[in-house]
């Protein structure tokens, strides 16, 4: 990727509930694999509250396609039609920034939530 190459930053956050947390983060995981394999995703990443139902994740797509190759992906489906009940609210932003530019670590990424 060139510094000056336009990325797709994708930044979500979500509360869960009590229910099925187990299950939200073992679709997480198979999910996450799924991204390791789509070639023009540049970065991602998962993290959690310890305590309490809050998660966010973090990715960095070369392009629209790819992102939206993604989403459609058996495993991404599986996990949004397994979690409706588990997710309480989610806010999810997208920004097209150049890679040079593009947040590098979780500090700047939840800005982007702001």
């Amino acid at each position: 990727v060139m510094p000056n190459e336009k990325v797709l930053v994708v930044v979500a956050y979500a509360t869960l509930n009590n229910n099925n947390r187990s299950q939200f983060f073992d679709h997480s995981m198979k999910v996450l694999s799924h991204v390791d394999a789509e070639k023009d995703a540049l970065l991602y990443s998962i993290r959690r509250s310890l305590f309490g139902g809050e998660v966010w994740t973090f990715t960095v797509w070369r392009n629209d396609e790819s992102l939206k190759n993604f989403m459609k992906s058996k495993e991404h489906r599986e996990a949004m039609r397994d979690n409706n009940k588990t997710i309480d609210s989610m806010k999810v932003k997208h920004i097209w920034t150049s890679y040079e530019m593009m947040p590098t670590n979780w500090s700047e990424a939840l800005k982007l939530l702001s």
